[in-house]
């Protein structure tokens, strides 16, 4: 059936996100609380690391990982936005990519913060991507466990909270005080959609 402006429509967005559009106000109480009960809410109560994070699946579903992506998402993605809380920075958005293999499946490498697997528990931190997507990140540390990746960002968040530009996202800052080499953007000409 042809949508029309009253009829309800899933969309899917690049960032892997679920979208229920065109929903009539009248029906908001039916929706809301199946969506708390399939667990479908997180945007109600999820932080801004989470928010903004994604992974692709690796172990045990793909055959091409070589560390958790999809299943350590929760955990790192928590224990990162405890950290920015204690800095004060809960509410600086903050574009989280985890992949499994360097193959890249979540798209790490555009991304502000990514962790690009390695070995079981062992991940290469990229920093420095912008949030839009123009911009690759770099390489910072490579093959970090689980428990380094939170010691290696937590001086560069502290410097970060300290010394940020108003409304610098932390791509840009890691660019701007040169944390990781440099790379060019593409020259792309700016498009506007109909």
């Amino acid at each position: 059936q042809t949508p029309t402006s009253t009829s309800a429509q899933l969309r899917l967005t690049p960032n892997q996100n679920l979208l229920i559009a065109n929903i009539d106000p009248s029906l908001r109480r039916e929706i809301d609380p199946l969506l708390r009960e399939y667990s479908l809410d997180t945007h109600q109560h999820a932080g801004t690391v989470l928010t903004h994070a994604m992974a692709c699946v690796a172990l045990p579903t793909c055959g091409l990982a070589m560390a958790e992506a999809e299943r350590y998402l929760p955990e790192f993605a928590e224990q990162l936005q405890q950290l920015m809380a204690q800095l004060k920075l809960q509410d600086a958005p903050l574009q989280l990519r985890i992949s499994g293999c360097p193959n890249g499946c979540s798209r790490p490498y555009a991304s502000e913060v990514a962790l690009v697997g390695k070995a079981p528990g062992r991940y290469n931190l990229m920093l420095g991507g912008d949030h839009i997507g123009t911009r690759l990140n770099q390489i910072y540390r490579e093959n970090l466990d689980t428990a380094e990746i939170l010691v290696a960002l937590k001086p560069l968040l502290m410097d970060y909270a300290n010394t940020k530009l108003v409304d610098e996202r932390f791509g840009d800052f890691c660019d701007r005080t040169k944390i990781v080499r440099a790379v060019a953007k593409p020259n792309i000409p700016a498009r506007v959609l109909p």
